[in-house]
């Protein structure tokens, strides 16, 4: 539980995430420094994908998480550093924000929970980071060297199969259809359709889409044509299910 003042400073940090900067020192490493974003609906294999190039590839990393939320049981291991939420250790923090010391950071809009990054969690060139398309635009202005959008597609029939088979509530069940439709319509969308590598992630033999990935980031090479044709399908599929 935070005292008053501490809330309040959250508060004013939240209100100022979206023209946060990091400061010069934090900055010039950033420069250094490749970011490639992965943005799709839940159970389209982000995670899964990450690893696996990770595994063929030693420029590549995962980029972690701090979070003053409470662990989940679906948590990857390793990929959040969990922050008691409470004034011994969020007010160093924000003070570290109002010092321009983390790379970025989020206060979730509901339940007041702060998630962010430091520079030692960029550990290699380029860095892999599962990201909601809500914060796609904020992770662009800071100065990395480069910056990339994965948007990753599977066959409609097969991701369902997938995603229903993930332990949640029907209520969760909805939320996650909800974001997974604002997801692909954000990717879809003709504002950000140019700045997206596609890449389908259908196959259980995932080779050629890992091999995809490491070819639009380091050799700027398109996107699969298909996997946007394969996007355009989930999306249909997905607006069905809410109805």
């Amino acid at each position: 539980m935070l005292s008053t003042q501490v809330a309040a400073r959250l508060t004013e940090a939240a209100a100022q995430q979206t023209g946060y900067t990091p400061n010069p020192a934090v900055a010039a490493q950033l420069k250094e420094k490749n970011l490639v974003m992965f943005v799709g609906p839940a159970a389209v294999g982000k995670s899964f994908l990450m690893n696996k190039i990770i595994e063929r590839d030693i420029d590549f990393g995962r980029v972690s998480i701090f979070t003053s939320r409470d662990p989940r049981d679906d948590d990857e291991p390793g990929m959040f550093r969990y922050i008691p939420h409470d004034d011994a250790n969020i007010l160093p923090l924000l003070n570290r924000i109002a010092a321009g010391e983390v790379v970025q950071y989020a206060v979730h809009p509901t339940s007041g929970r702060i998630y962010g990054s430091e520079i030692t969690d960029y550990a290699k060139t380029f860095n892999l980071l599962a990201t909601l398309s809500g914060i796609v635009n904020s992770l662009r202005r800071l100065p990395f060297e480069t910056t990339h959008v994965i948007g990753l597609a599977v066959d409609p029939d097969i991701w369902m199969q997938r995603f229903n088979s993930r332990p949640m509530t029907p209520e969760e069940r909805v939320k996650r259809l909800n974001e997974a439709v604002v997801s692909l319509q954000w990717l879809l969308s003709a504002e950000n359709m140019q700045e997206i590598k596609w890449v389908n992630n259908t196959s259980s033999d995932e080779s050629a889409a890992v091999q995809g990935v490491i070819d639009a980031v380091k050799f700027n090479k398109p996107g699969d044509k298909l996997a946007l044709r394969v996007a355009h399908s989930m999306l249909e599929r997905l607006q069905k299910e809410q109805q």
